[in-house]
């Protein structure tokens, strides 16, 4: 009886765990780097080529200030936009040239990113329309590889 109680208890946790199948870290593990850029940090050009990113310009600079923290030798800047939203950017710490992350914003509200410096895949999550969103994103040199957003649930998967 005592046994049929652990068993049935293993299959209630394994069932509850199985939102959590899409983890951040082994998919993180899976795109390593080969080095960490540790040379001088350059600005973008905020009045020529990357312009576009003129409105941001404090965010960008204090990330890239900070260093890299993403795929070796990029910053992934984050930073609020109201409640729930929040946009993000990519910066070459090496180059200064700017990226755009294709999720951020009102469109993937809560969003919430795993990431770390010696991977190039972002694990995303975030709310759309009352439902929970997971997707694994990675870094090509030049734009994220996308793998399709996955549907886990209701929003409240996503505060697990």
């Amino acid at each position: 009886m005592m046994m049929r109680m652990r068993a049935g208890f293993v299959v209630l946790i394994t069932a509850l765990m199985a939102p959590f199948s899409l983890s951040a870290q082994p998919a993180l593990d899976r795109t390593p780097v080969s080095e960490v850029y540790t040379g001088p940090k350059r600005l973008p050009d905020f009045s020529g080529s990357d312009r576009e990113y003129r409105s941001y310009r404090s965010r960008i600079v204090e990330g890239i200030k900070a260093g890299p923290n993403f795929a070796g030798q990029y910053s992934l800047i984050v930073f609020g936009c109201g409640t729930g939203c929040r946009l993000v950017m990519l910066a070459d710490v090496k180059t200064g040239q700017q990226y755009k992350f294709p999720l951020g914003g009102e469109d993937d509200m809560y969003l919430d990113l795993k990431f770390n410096i010696s991977s190039r895949t972002v694990f995303a999550q975030w709310e759309n329309r009352e439902r929970c969103m997971r997707e694994l994103l990675t870094w090509t040199g030049s734009s994220f590889a996308r793998t399709g957003a996955k549907d886990i649930g209701a929003s409240e998967k996503c505060s697990l």
